[in-house]
């Protein structure tokens, strides 16, 4: 494969590969260290790799440690993706925008010795470096694009089985470099022939003293390419104290290499652009509604003779601009112009704004021409109150990254979580991204914030990985192994955090190698018999693919399993089985954002409804899967909020530590679920369609839209006005003896004969309100119905049950199925209150049976199959006159004689079009001859054709089909 780069990092000598450490850590010359603290964080650099003989700089021995233990797959990743951060926030080509600071192109007027070879570079010698590489400056093989008139020169290496590097000159004016500016280097690579080798390009910046602060590096190119392969790197910001820069052309490899092939170097770009920078803390992007936004611009690197605009705007989510501004930055020409001079602060000031989420746009201009573009979000909400015992939680499996504890526990209480997954594993072993003192105070902020930690060990110590699983699928292969292997780098762990932390993850949330291993109920209650005799009584968790061919554990003592399922999976199959109550084994859900291709309205509606379905399937822990990860849209990597933040955040605000009553039956197709909590209630509305609802909910109603946006519901003569659509809405402030009374009132018998005369029936219920209430209750039901007596007055104490008994008469067009009936309530407890109840009545025992089939012939008429299924118990032989009735034409009727238990079929031949009668209404009345059945059956026609292809012919009837007359009667 000519363009593959796969497993390219095991190609790059280790101190090459250690230079890579200095290139991840230093993108930012400002960080937040753990504590809080501003404080510059120094880089490190190579040995024996560098342009001059330079001191060795302090390192960072976390970061150092973190990139040590990686393998050479991931280390191929990282060296494509080093410069994507610095990329993301540009929404804009930097390239086109920067001013050019070096080039090199390997011309004639780049070696004026004429050896052969760029003047005043310097080539690397020494051990692995041998002179016997061929590099050369040719000719007749330059990069050439458009213009015909460019050097065709470049720089050639001949690959002889050495690694080769050459450094740029520095020592002069085009070497120095202004840390006020961001630059970006662009370079042109072509390679043939090379299997074990590769071809990168770097820059690094240096001080004063010569010693290398930074280093950046391109992604590898090896094989064999035709055409000239362009890498980029930047924009990129230099440490404060640079003050050269330096470009690398590099052969390398790893401990095979190759003895033949060919490199070519050529058109090496190096330019400069300003620096846009929010200066915001992460506190400053989470406001509440009291709080003017102030948005902290900082603009360097201007240059003399353009004009340069700084434009901001502010929208809501949904595209709607808010507000703007614009600053013009001109930078006088002086004759003594320091960098400071270049940099200009801007304050943007704006007014409270409501609830939700606020997307920023900063764009810089230079001449008109947009030059720089960023982007962030601000949320404005109501603080979060600390509360324990909810179900959500969030995963952080790669760490905390950019921000401190403080601001990781500030954030984590803001979004309404009781629980996140941190790995604990490395922290008191080489290679851990928190020191222990920086992860038992982070611990303890969470604890504060009642968030419980769930430790993973998914990152074992590098020896125990090496020593013990080669060929890594999964911890498993460890946990399996005696304990004497594996207890001596756990037991720190537990022995230090043991006390804060009872629940522990073996693997990460898609480490599902414990599936398939055998007895895995003794496997896991023998480690957690090491981790007891360490701490205090610990839960232990694995991972499960949802669905999977083997079904998780249920019955494992103290075992939680974090379930991951497939999208699909979510959405049909959740409430059907994880997280079942009545198993010892508790049952987690890994969830995440949906697809980014979604619009952002589509993703948010769907992360609710994830988290809603997940609450009334019972699980016991609902997560979202590692939020740092740009494509969940919730969390950004420096903490700021993306636009997913606030339906999350209002969601789990909203139905933590929320026990789910049911739902109410409404008139419209609303889906309702209803939860109490603290002595409230509230309800969850959504509807396919848009409609209104108008509805008693109880007296302090508020509506909450997915964002965090809060109105007080409208109410009418009692009743709330809703508008509901497909994007849920949570109703918070509800009464919830109001919903309980509404969950209990209902029929004694809710089912009707289809039978002249009266059937005794009865309202039961109980007042829920802690007051004796008194008032009037009114059964309605449909047209022509009866019911004796209809209405009551009633004065019940606390708790009282009622019964209600009446007399309910059927009319003789009563039809099979379900009747509505609303029972109405005007009471008065501590204040008066007017609603209605809906409830169903089932007309029809189920013992006879009435199915209505329509078929349209091939001659295009239309027929209708009757089919009477007679299931009573006792059984009896039952006969009907069956009148079948369309709106304009004639009556048809047919009669069924002696039908026994079992089912008889016939049909009526309309004898016209199906086309001409849909619409219609029909009607079936099946009249008992000598007995009290009337049963009957409305449809309209066309809403259940049968295709001519699915039934060209009436079923023939079976054994028990009565007897009838040969011809029927038209009437």
């Amino acid at each position: 494969m000519p363009d593959c780069i796969a497993g390219i990092g095991r190609r790059l000598p280790p101190d090459f590969r250690s230079g890579l450490t200095a290139c991840h850590v230093s993108t930012s010359s400002l960080q937040t260290d753990r504590g809080g603290r501003r404080h510059e964080k120094r880089s490190l650099h190579e040995s024996g790799d560098a342009p001059r003989a330079h001191s060795r700089l302090p390192n960072s021995t976390r970061i150092r440690n973190r990139i040590s233990g990686m393998s050479t797959s991931l280390l191929a990743i990282l060296l494509s993706m080093l410069v994507s951060d610095n990329q993301a926030q540009f929404d804009v080509d930097p390239f086109s925008a920067a001013t050019d600071v070096l080039k090199f192109t390997f011309d004639e007027r780049e070696d004026l010795e004429h050896d052969f070879q760029p003047d005043d570079w310097t080539r690397r010698h020494g051990p692995g470096f041998p002179f016997f590489v061929d590099a050369r400056i040719v000719a007749d093989h330059g990069h050439i694009e458009t213009d015909e008139e460019a050097d065709d020169h470049s720089l050639y290496v001949g690959v002889n089985g050495g690694h080769f590097a050459i450094y740029s000159p520095f020592q002069n004016a085009e070497g120095h470099i202004d840390p006020a500016f961001n630059y970006v280097f662009r370079g042109y690579v072509r390679t043939e022939k090379l299997v074990n080798d590769a071809a990168v390009l770097s820059i690094s910046f240096l001080n004063a003293r010569r010693q290398r602060l930074q280093r950046f590096v391109t992604k590898p190119v090896t094989g064999t390419h035709r055409d000239w392969v362009r890498l980029e790197i930047g924009p990129v910001e230099p440490h404060p104290d640079a003050m050269f820069i330096v470009i690398g052309c590099h052969v390398v490899h790893d401990e095979q290499q190759d003895i033949s092939g060919h490199v070519w170097f050529d058109d090496l770009w190096l330019g400069k652009l300003p620096r846009l920078k929010l200066l915001n803390t992460v506190r400053t992007r989470y406001l509440t509604p009291n709080d003017p936004i102030l948005i902290d611009a900082l603009v360097s690197g201007l240059e003399v003779g353009s004009l340069f605009t700084l434009k901001q705007s502010i929208s809501d989510v949904f595209g709607n601009e808010i507000d703007r501004g614009s600053w013009p930055l001109e930078l006088k020409d002086s004759p003594d112009i320091r960098s400071e001079d270049r940099t200009r602060p801007i304050q943007w000031k704006l007014d409270p704004q409501e609830r939700g989420c606020y997307l920023l746009r900063t764009h810089l201009e230079r001449d008109g021409k947009l030059m720089l573009l960023t982007e962030t979000a601000i949320a404005v909400l109501d603080p979060a109150k600390p509360q324990p015992g909810g179900e959500f939680g969030w995963s952080v499996p790669k760490g905390i990254g950019y921000l401190s504890t403080d601001e990781l526990a500030f954030v984590a209480g803001e979004a309404g979580i009781n629980w996140i997954k941190l790995p604990l594993w490395k922290s008191l072993h080489d290679g851990g991204e928190l020191t222990p003192a920086e992860t038992a105070e982070l611990l303890e902020k969470l604890s504060d914030r009642s968030i419980a930690v769930v430790g993973m060990l998914a990152d074992p110590p590098d020896n125990i990985r090496a020593q013990f699983a080669r060929n890594w699928s999964g911890v498993s292969e460890i946990f399996v192994l005696p304990s004497e292997i594996w207890l001596p780098t756990v037991e720190p762990v537990l022995a230090r955090y043991g006390s804060a932390v009872d629940r522990w993850q073996l693997g990460g949330d898609n480490d599902f190698s414990f599936m398939g291993v055998s007895s895995i109920g003794r496997k896991v209650a023998t480690v957690k018999r090491q981790f007891d005799r360490i701490g205090r009584n610990s839960q232990l968790g694995i991972q499960w693919p949802y669905p999977s061919v083997e079904p998780p554990p249920t019955d494992i003592r103290d075992l939680f399993i974090t379930i991951t399922p497939t999208e699909e999976t979510q959405e049909i199959e959740l409430k059907h089985d994880p997280g079942s109550k009545d198993t010892r084994t508790q049952h987690w859900l890994l969830l995440n954002s949906g697809s980014p291709e979604l619009s952002l309205n589509d993703r948010a509606v769907n992360l609710v409804r994830k988290m809603l379905d997940a609450r009334l399937a019972g699980v016991d822990g609902i997560f979202l899967a590692d939020v740092f990860d740009p494509r969940r849209g919730l969390i950004r990597p420096d903490g700021a909020p993306d636009p997913l933040f606030l339906p999350w955040r209002t969601t789990a605000l909203t139905l933590r530590g929320a026990e789910h009553l049911g739902s109410f039956q409404l008139q419209e197709d609303i889906e309702n679920h209803i939860f109490t909590r603290d002595g409230e209630a509230l309800v969850v509305f959504s509807s396919k369609e848009a409609t209104n609802l108008d509805f008693n909910l109880g007296d302090s109603v508020e509506a909450v839209d997915i964002w965090g946006r809060r109105t007080r519901v409208a109410r009418e003569d009692g009743r709330h006005q809703l508008k509901i659509d497909h994007v849920p809405v949570f109703c918070t402030g509800c009464s919830e003896p109001l919903a309980h009374w509404r969950l209990k009132v209902g029929f004694e018998n809710s089912r009707i004969p289809s039978e002249f005369g009266g059937h005794p029936e009865a309202i039961l219920g109980v007042n829920t309100f802690n007051q004796t209430i008194r008032g009037e209750i009114r059964l309605r039901l449909p047209r022509d119905w009866e019911a004796a007596p209809n209405h009551w007055e009633v004065t019940l104490a606390p708790n009282e049950a009622f019964r209600l008994p009446t007399t309910l008469k059927l009319p003789q067009n009563a039809s099979l199925g379900e009747a509505d009936a609303t029972i109405e309530f005007d009471i008065t407890a501590d204040v008066r209150r007017h609603f209605k109840v809906y409830r169903t009545f089932e007309v029809g025992l189920g013992d006879v049976i009435v199915e209505v089939v329509e078929r349209v012939l091939p001659n295009g008429d239309l027929a209708i199959d009757q089919i009477v299924t007679n299931a009573t118990s006792p059984p009896e032989t039952l006969n009907f006159k069956c009148n079948l009735s369309v709106t304009g034409h004639k009556t048809r009727t047919q009669y069924i004689l002696g039908l026994s238990p079992g089912k008889d079929r016939c049909t009526y031949p309309l004898q016209t079009n199906a086309e001409a009668l849909r619409g219609q209404e029909l009607w079936l009345n099946l009249e008992q001859l000598n007995g009290r059945r009337n049963l009957n059956k409305r449809l309209i026609i066309g809403e259940s054709q049968a295709s001519e292809e699915s039934q060209k012919e009436a079923p023939e009837p079976d054994s028990t089909t009565a007897a009838r007359p040969e011809a029927a009667t038209v009437r």
